[in-house]
C-alpha cells in the first residue's frame, strides 16, 4: 500500500512481489476488484489521489523511464516552462504506454544524462534544454537558456558541447537548439 500511495495508486507486478506478495494473493485482489490492472504487469489499488508526481514515480519504477521533458524542467525549478505535466522518456522497444504519462522514446539517453532528485531519476540540465528544443519556441528557448547561464546552472560551452554530441539528422529540436546557440 505504501508503494502505491507513492506512486499515485500504481504499483508494478514485480514490485508487488518484492513485497512478499505471492501471484496468489495478487490474484486475489484483482479478482475481488481491490486491484485493477492497468496493463500487463501493472496493477492500480483505486482510492489514492493522482498526482503528476505519483504517476512519474509510478512510471519510472515500471517502465525503466526517466523523468524528462517539461516534467525535469520542473523539477529543476526552470522558470516559463508549463507546469504539471506527467512526462518520462524510456529507451527504444520499451512499452510507451502508461496512464496520465507522455511517454517518449529516445535512444541516446545514457547514464550521463541522467541524475537523481528526490530519489527518482531526471534528465540533467543540460539534457532537459536540449530535451525542450524540440517543443519550445526559439525566444522562450533562448530567455531559459539566458536565466540558466545568469544563474550559473549551465554554461553555453557545455551545452553546445552536448549539443555537438547528440546532433543528427531527425532528433526533434537539433536545428532549432543550433540556431539559439
Amino acid at each position: 500500500m505504501e508503494v502505491a500511495a507513492r506512486q499515485s495508486s500504481f504499483i508494478a507486478r514485480r514490485q508487488a512481489l518484492a513485497c512478499g506478495m505471492s501471484e496468489a494473493a495478487i490474484k486475489r485482489r484483482l479478482a475481488s476488484g481491490h486491484w485493477l490492472k492497468a496493463k500487463p504487469g501493472l496493477y492500480q489499488i483505486p482510492g489514492y489521489p493522482i498526482t503528476s508526481r505519483g504517476l512519474m514515480a509510478g512510471a519510472v519504477a515500471c517502465m525503466d523511464a526517466v523523468v524528462s521533458h517539461q516534467s525535469a524542467a520542473e523539477i529543476h525549478n526552470f522558470v516559463g516552462i508549463k507546469k504539471g505535466l506527467a512526462v518520462v522518456t524510456v529507451p527504444i522497444r520499451t512499452t510507451n504506454r502508461f496512464p496520465g504519462i507522455i511517454v517518449h522514446q529516445s535512444t541516446d539517453l545514457t547514464s550521463e544524462y541522467i541524475t537523481a532528485v528526490e530519489g527518482m531519476p531526471v534528465t540533467t540540465i543540460p539534457r532537459t534544454v536540449i530535451d525542450l528544443a524540440a517543443i519550445t519556441a526559439p525566444k522562450q528557448l533562448g530567455r531559459l537558456i539566458d536565466r540558466l547561464v545568469i544563474e550559473n546552472r549551465l554554461t553555453i560551452e557545455l551545452l553546445a558541447s552536448i549539443h555537438a554530441g547528440l546532433s543528427r539528422r531527425g532528433k526533434p529540436g537539433t536545428r532549432r537548439l543550433r540556431l539559439v546557440l
